[in-house]
């Protein structure tokens, strides 16, 4: 049975990588990103991206190339949240979400109107 951060982390990597990764083996703590799972230097940056995103983990260029396996990136997401650091949910970095209001005719906006 897998963790539900095992499970986000599989999802996250499906999602960074899904063409060379298979459900099944994205689960395994013991799979290589690089190695078994094909991710590239590109992989890794978005695999950054998704870890401060969904977890609030900020790794350095360093720290995240030393992340070998999946079990890995479990651990260190395990480690983050064990201290004290909560999930946010996928999309949100944890700010809170603005919507700005669009003039009424975007293409005729003068200065009575926030553009």
């Amino acid at each position: 049975m897998t963790s539900p951060i095992g499970e986000q982390v599989a999802v996250m990597l499906l999602q960074i990588r899904p063409v060379h990764v298979g459900g099944g083996d994205v689960r395994d703590p013991a799979m290589r990103l690089e190695r078994d799972l094909g991710l590239d230097q590109i992989d890794f940056m978005s695999l950054g991206l998704e870890l401060e995103d969904r977890f609030g983990l900020v790794l350095g260029d360093d720290a995240l190339l030393a992340l070998k396996t999946v079990g890995d990136v479990i651990a260190a997401v395990t480690d983050h949240v064990s201290a004290g650091a909560s999930f946010t949910p996928p999309g949100t970095a944890g700010a809170a979400l603005r919507v700005a209001t669009a003039p009424a005719n975007p293409l005729s906006c003068d200065q009575t109107e926030r553009c």
